[in-house]
């Protein structure tokens, strides 16, 4: 398992549950959006840079995926499986760091409709970073982009 190691501190930036949906609300633009009360649960969020990911989270979540015979697709496996192995894999990534400076970690998942369309749902991760809010494929366990349509489509962050 990776964890931050002696450039912790570049790696990692803090901010409140408060802060977070603030962040999110102005990121996301559906007045309907719903913040998940677990959202709240934590008082300190830590925030890994996007470098991190890109260089470490990413290949880690990766290489134990594969291990746990995780990575490929299947019907009881899906997109919002995925989201939230993602999720809890970024977690025991940062177990290290939350102990002494935090109570959890800003890795959400959403769900969103596909291009817009009310009928094509999925599910994937949202980070916070040092560039602002991003968004991570699990299945692929890279940042994508979404189209403004998506992004007003999504309805839950938890």
């Amino acid at each position: 398992m990776i964890t931050f190691g002696t450039k912790r501190k570049a790696e990692l930036k803090y901010t409140t549950s408060g802060e977070i949906e603030s962040i999110l609300r102005a990121a996301i633009p559906n007045p309907l959006l719903v913040i998940a009360p677990s959202v709240h649960a934590d008082g300190v969020y830590a925030m890994a840079t996007h470098h991190w990911y890109v260089r470490k989270g990413f290949p880690a979540y990766k290489r134990w995926s594969i291990l746990q015979g995780l990575w490929k697709w299947f019907d009881r496996h899906d997109c919002d499986d995925k989201a939230d192995v993602f999720k809890v894999f970024m977690q025991r990534c940062f177990r290290g760091a939350k102990a002494a400076d935090c109570d959890g970690f800003a890795v959400f998942r959403i769900f969103y409709h596909i291009g817009g369309e009310r009928t094509k749902g999925h599910a994937i991760n949202l980070v916070i970073t040092d560039h602002g809010v991003e968004f991570v494929e699990p299945q692929t366990a890279r940042f994508v982009t979404l189209t403004q349509a998506e992004l007003e489509s999504i309805w839950t962050v938890y």
